[in-house]
């Protein structure tokens, strides 16, 4: 199924104005979004692998830690951004989302906007960035922590990272693979961020 396709008969995935209609299916994931309503400060940093080894051998899904990242001497850091975030719950299942990401260098301000939703028993994210409409499935881990990949050809783009809000800090830790590169191997982009509630 593609994901902009309608599949709750009326609404499309990709779809960030139109809350769906709740189903049974989304009833396991009543306020599944509600931790992280607020707003959001802190820092994402992006990490580059620099010895990248075989993909198997490193732990890919599940629950990461930064300490992933910065326990292996081959990953470096590369960049970093400040990001405010908000999240507004509209109903235990459709929370809007604003994101601002500010670059340091340029001094470049870019806003995006989009939801969080349960929708046909399945978690969504959307963001609708200036230049892309960015969807990611996700699933609930233990506790509050939620995880979200997606994987796309053209250019290709496989990304997989968990959100987990833990009193007032939350945390990013993830990985992609963008581009043309060797899925073969470990990722070669790792990324954290760590927000606190404002």
């Amino acid at each position: 199924m593609a994901l902009g396709a309608a599949c709750d008969r009326e609404v499309a995935i990709s779809n960030t104005e139109q809350p769906p209609a709740v189903e049974p299916a989304d009833k396991p994931y009543v306020g599944v979004y509600a931790p992280l309503d607020g707003r959001w400060k802190g820092v994402f940093r992006t990490y580059r692998d620099t010895a990248r080894t075989a993909r198997a051998t490193r732990s890919l899904k599940g629950e990461l830690t930064p300490e992933q990242i910065w326990s292996d001497s081959s990953i470096v850091f590369e960049d970093s951004l400040l990001v405010e975030q908000h999240y507004s719950s509209q109903t235990p299942y459709f929370q809007r989302v604003t994101i601002y990401d500010y670059y340091p260098e340029s001094g470049d301000t870019v806003l995006s906007k989009g939801v969080n939703k349960v929708q046909n028993g399945e978690m969504w994210c959307v963001i609708k960035k200036p230049d892309e409409t960015v969807i990611h499935e996700g699933d609930r881990l233990e506790g509050q922590v939620i995880t979200w990949e997606r994987k796309e050809g053209n250019p290709y783009t496989e990304e997989y990272f968990h959100e987990a809000v833990r009193d007032d800090t939350y945390e990013i830790v993830g990985w992609g693979y963008y581009g043309d590169v060797d899925t073969t191997l470990s990722p070669p982009l790792w990324f954290y961020g760590k927000y606190e509630r404002q």
